[in-house]
């Protein structure tokens, strides 16, 4: 009786597991085929700083070059990190380079799913209705001048929202489902801590200045 009962469950669970890659990997190839749609970056901060402060502190010239992007010359460039070696490794490859600068977006409306799915069942249970919400939700989300404007750019919001939207998954999923497994609390904590120290200008108000128009 007891096999009879776990092998259903291990069945469901390995369906959901299939279901969450599929989902996880359409969302990724549709986000970097609408990055290679929109060309490759060329945003103001890449040329600014988002390069430069990468090959900078590769070069060891953070103490050479003194405030060539300004302040931004000594934001922390963990993120760009990624977009140089990246350009430096797919320079003679443009499309596929967008197309791997979209994946973070792919990933952002993952957890924004995960987030919808969460929040809706616990009102309507594992249900059609608490499905199609999450979708409605993901596509609003996904939809946004905000969001699709920074796709496959190197301005690193979406990275810092996927790290945000992780960690509010798990602490959501840990509250819906009590596990006892601490660890997953603390990976939420880490992810958040992460997304404020790496991309500290994104979560810093700016305060109003007298005589200068705020946008």
């Amino acid at each position: 009786m007891q096999f009879a009962t776990i092998e259903p469950v291990r069945a469901q669970q390995r369906l959901s597991w299939i279901f969450h890659l599929a989902l996880l990997t359409t969302l990724c190839a549709g986000a970097g085929i609408y990055a290679v749609s929109k060309g490759t970056d060329a945003n103001w901060d890449l040329k600014n700083y988002h390069l430069y402060s990468a090959y900078a502190f590769v070069s060891n010239r953070l103490f050479f070059d003194i405030a060539p992007s300004q302040l931004q010359t000594y934001l922390n460039p963990t993120f760009n990190l990624i977009t140089y070696y990246l350009m430096v490794m797919l320079n003679d490859y443009p499309r596929l380079f967008a197309f791997t600068q979209g994946l973070p977006a792919g990933i952002y409306g993952f957890f924004l799913f995960r987030i919808g799915i969460l929040v809706a069942s616990a009102t309507l249970g594992r249900t059609l209705l608490a499905y199609a919400c999450a979708v409605v939700a993901t596509a609003l989300g996904l939809t946004g001048a905000g969001f699709a404007a920074v796709v496959g750019t190197s301005t690193n919001d979406i990275i810092t929202g996927t790290l945000c939207l992780a960690a509010l998954a798990i602490a959501i999923g840990e509250v819906a489902n009590p596990s006892r497994r601490h660890w997953r609390l603390a990976l939420s904590g880490i992810l958040a801590g992460i997304a404020l120290g790496v991309n500290l200008g994104h979560n810093v108000d700016k305060q109003r200045r007298p005589g200068r128009e705020q946008y």
